[in-house]
């Protein structure tokens, strides 16, 4: 749940930033964000906020105190430390709210201990539902329980006064550092057991009954083991159903956040070209529907129309004015045509959680028989997904206006991809796209 979220947030900052985006625009992308995740979370989620190039920024609004020091705390050198994996910094106690807080951070900048700055994107998650649990701990209405974490700080405890305390100084070296099993200690000076049980590698559960208590008699002894046992399982059992429900809830959120992100892009580029409205989406489309029919599954159709939406995203750096001429190309305005494949499969291999997605913007002017381009590369060398959208993108091609030309006739179409097999088309798919067209007997597969 958080994880997904995180990386999704990190790795659209980082391709915002690569793109040169302001530090003004990172913080709206990151307030709207946080406004979006705090409709889908439950109450728990606290917000998203980032350190980039310098630039402390909070989504949910946060103004730092004067003097705020972002490399100083403790989600930065954890940051540093994961070297651009996720990872949970220890819990604290929200000088704001008096909520123990979990953070969860990704850096996503090269560390250069020479550098001044690395960039890094946080998640905050209220752990209100371990404090409910720990509350309820006791055996037959004698003892209380409470969570530490590997430092000694009490993450919860039955009695709330003690949350964001350190406990490190009361129990011994040997329960903080994760030994498991039974303890004597003395306590607000009494004398008790200590029953410790490691979370996760991260927590450590403790239960804590009176010796008097405890030692009533055998029953309650074996009665105590018993409960014990039950506590540790329900508290181990929460933990994983609770990161499972709230994954399971936020999945399809994500993917469609995801998809509503792309699309945007995706018109953008279209928006470049006149004469291209749509033209992405329809690629898209079309890809999608060869690779079904090929027998590709759900999650590759899926992956295949995410590759067709971005395919001609390097047109970002092709200028406006080569784009949309409406006379002949001079030499030097092809060759800066010819270049989009490759400022695609920069921008879009900078997103390390789906690097497969610059396939079929650096592939799919490729041919069959190895003249085409960026690399020249022919037949099965070239990745079957940019196989795929080569047909689909030269097929949308001559099924939308252009400024010298309407719509393609059909027949004229179908000819055309037929005479292209096995040359510029996998013979394959451009059998599958001749199947598609004899099924569209009405011709709607084109620009509206």
């Amino acid at each position: 749940m958080a994880e997904t979220t995180l990386r999704v947030v990190a790795d659209s900052t980082e391709l915002m930033e690569k793109e040169g985006a302001s530090s003004e625009e990172i913080y709206k992308y990151l307030e709207a964000q946080t406004k979006i995740q705090s409709q889908q979370f439950d109450e728990n989620f606290t917000g998203i906020y980032a350190y980039v190039d310098g630039v402390f920024m909070d989504g949910s609004g946060w103004n730092p105190p004067e003097g705020y020091d972002p490399t100083s705390r403790d989600w930065y050198k954890t940051a540093i430390d994961a070297k651009g994996e996720i990872a949970i910094v220890s819990p604290y106690l929200d000088a704001q709210t008096g909520e123990i807080v979990i953070t969860f951070v990704k850096g996503f900048s090269e560390y250069d201990s020479n550098s001044e700055t690395y960039n890094v994107v946080c998640l905050d998650v209220i752990v209100n539902h371990i404090q409910e649990i720990t509350e309820k701990i006791s055996i037959a209405g004698k003892g209380y329980g409470m969570v530490l974490d590997q430092d000694g700080f009490v993450v919860a405890h039955h009695d709330k006064t003690k949350l964001g305390k350190a406990f490190n100084e009361i129990f011994n070296d040997t329960i903080i550092g994760f030994a498991e099993g039974q303890f004597d200690t003395i306590l607000d000076e009494e004398h008790v057991t200590l029953y410790a049980h490691a979370l996760m590698e991260k927590w450590v559960v403790i239960i804590v009954v009176s010796n008097t208590e405890l030692l009533e008699s055998v029953h309650s002894q074996l009665a105590l083991n018993i409960l014990i046992s039950i506590i540790i399982f329900i508290l181990i059992t929460f933990f994983y159903y609770f990161g499972y429900r709230i994954e399971r809830h936020n999945d399809k959120k994500v993917e469609e956040l995801n998809m509503e992100v792309v699309s945007a892009l995706a018109e953008a580029i279209d928006a470049k070209d006149t004469y291209t409205n749509g033209h992405s989406s329809r690629v898209a489309k079309y890809s999608k529907m060869i690779a079904a029919i090929n027998g590709y599954s759900d999650a590759e159709q899926d992956e295949i129309y995410m590759m067709g939406l971005l395919h001609d995203v390097g047109k970002i750096g092709v200028p406006d004015e080569v784009i949309n001429k409406t006379t002949k190309l001079t030499d030097e305005e092809y060759a800066m045509i010819k270049t989009h494949p490759v400022i695609g499969s920069k921008i879009l291999g900078s997103i390390k959680a789906n690097p497969k997605l610059a396939t079929g913007a650096r592939w799919h002017h490729e041919r069959f028989d190895g003249k085409g381009y960026p690399d020249g590369i022919a037949g099965e060398t070239i990745p079957v997904e940019a196989r795929i959208i080569a047909v689909a993108d030269a097929y949308d091609a001559m099924t939308s206006r252009r400024s010298y030309r309407g719509v393609m006739p059909q027949e004229t179409v179908r000819n055309e991809i037929e005479k292209g097999m096995g040359t510029q088309f996998d013979p394959k798919f451009a059998k599958t796209m001749l199947g598609l067209i004899d099924e569209d007997n009405d011709y709607t597969m084109r620009e509206k």
